[in-house]
């Protein structure tokens, strides 16, 4: 159609026979306008238009690219050169000798290389930060401020004194920080009973009674939920002993657990004095009963638990069976002949009783070591002796 119309164009300027060239651009048609010249500039514009589009698909397939020249051109300076080197001289490109594919790709790897790189580099340097956080962590958690402070010394002529003072600094700041965490570790006071007036002092014995397992037992099952439940013979316990002993509680519990328990278990209020878990030494994630702390002399003091490991003083504590719930248990009534034998007898020391009956069932030794003394003096009453022998 565009070249009809440029045929008749042409004949009717110039009545002469000229082969015009149209095409298509997108989707609108090239329209040439009349007049003089018309004819001439219709040529140009398609002459240029499909360079354009020769461009256009060279650049599509690469050739652009990696030539960065028309091909036209080329052509026609190799055909120059095959004819006799005198060919026109090839329009050089502003890229020529660049692959832009290469140029391009290159210029995105190195993009992406140093961008590993950099990322690398964080890495590296993140690992070395939480490499010297987590040295510093595990040098701080085993080494205390009298550790750093021992260290310091040992070290004060060979290290920079930079060094020192920095390390002497952590030693004050760790130190500032154990005193604030031994505020919530260690009992409520160093006295955790009243003075005994000085009398008292002289002859009275402590006795320390721990709480779960060994005086009550505390029990959950799906129907009925947590209960709590008195060992058998623990009223009369407590009532008989309390003739003989200043009696304490002392249990890791919170006192909402043991307060109303000891309400419904001691109503007499024979036991005095009733310490929970902040008079307890936390350490190694454990609530220790501190004896040491109690104002009271060792040497008067005893401990009856299930478990020894919880207090300070072992050498001070009775160990006894666990009580969890079974009937017909006596361990409470069948301990107070040799908890009564203690005060009886007036010893100096009551750790050494104790320690000679480490590791045997208490009452039944006990028993059998009574029954063996009554033994040897029947045998000895039952001696003929002479008149006035003793």
């Amino acid at each position: 159609m565009i070249a009809g119309a440029l045929r008749r164009l042409a004949q009717a300027t110039s009545k002469s026979t000229t082969e015009a060239h149209a095409t298509t651009l997108g989707c609108h048609e090239l329209k040439v306008g009349v007049g003089a010249g018309g004819v001439g500039k219709a040529f140009e514009w398609v002459r240029r238009w499909k360079v354009a589009r020769q461009c256009q698909r060279r650049w599509a397939s690469g050739e652009a690219r990696s030539t960065g020249a028309s091909s036209a051109e080329v052509k026609g300076g190799a055909a120059g050169v095959k004819e006799g080197g005198k060919g026109p001289a090839v329009k050089k490109s502003a890229f020529e000798g660049v692959v832009l594919e290469k140029a391009a790709g290159g210029g995105g790897g190195g993009g992406a290389e140093h961008a590993e790189k950099a990322a690398k580099g964080t890495s590296v340097f993140a690992m070395a930060f939480l490499g010297v956080c987590g040295s510093a962590g595990l040098a701080g958690y085993a080494f205390d401020s009298k550790d750093v402070n021992k260290i310091a010394d040992q070290y004060e002529n060979q290290a920079p004194e930079g060094v020192l003072s920095l390390v002497r600094s952590y030693a004050t700041w760790r130190e500032e920080m154990e005193d604030n965490v031994k505020q919530f570790s260690d009992p409520s006071s160093e006295k955790l009973l009243p003075d005994l007036p000085p009398p008292a002092a002289q002859y009275m014995r402590t006795l320390v009674l721990d709480l779960d397992e060994t005086l009550v037992h505390s029990d959950w099952r799906r129907e009925r939920g947590w209960r709590t439940f008195k060992r058998p013979g623990v009223e009369e316990f407590l009532r008989h002993m309390s003739q003989f002993y200043e009696i304490v509680v002392y249990t890791g519990q919170l006192s909402t657990y043991g307060e109303p328990i000891m309400e419904r278990l001691d109503p007499e209020r024979y036991v005095p004095y009733r310490l929970y878990r902040d008079a307890t030494l936390y350490e190694d994630g454990k609530h220790y009963r501190d004896l040491k702390r109690l104002n009271r002399d060792l040497k008067r003091v005893l401990y009856v638990t299930s478990d020894p490991k919880n207090c300070t003083s072992i050498p001070n504590a009775i160990e006894i069976k666990p009580w969890k719930m079974e009937a017909g248990d006596t361990t409470l009534l069948d301990l107070m002949p040799f908890l009564e034998m203690i005060v009886r007898s007036q010893l100096p020391d009551v750790r050494q009783v104790v320690e000679s009956y480490r590791g045997t069932d208490i009452p039944s030794e006990f028993r059998a070591r009574t029954a063996e003394m009554k033994k040897n003096l029947s045998r000895k009453s039952n001696q003929p002796r002479l008149f006035g022998q003793r």
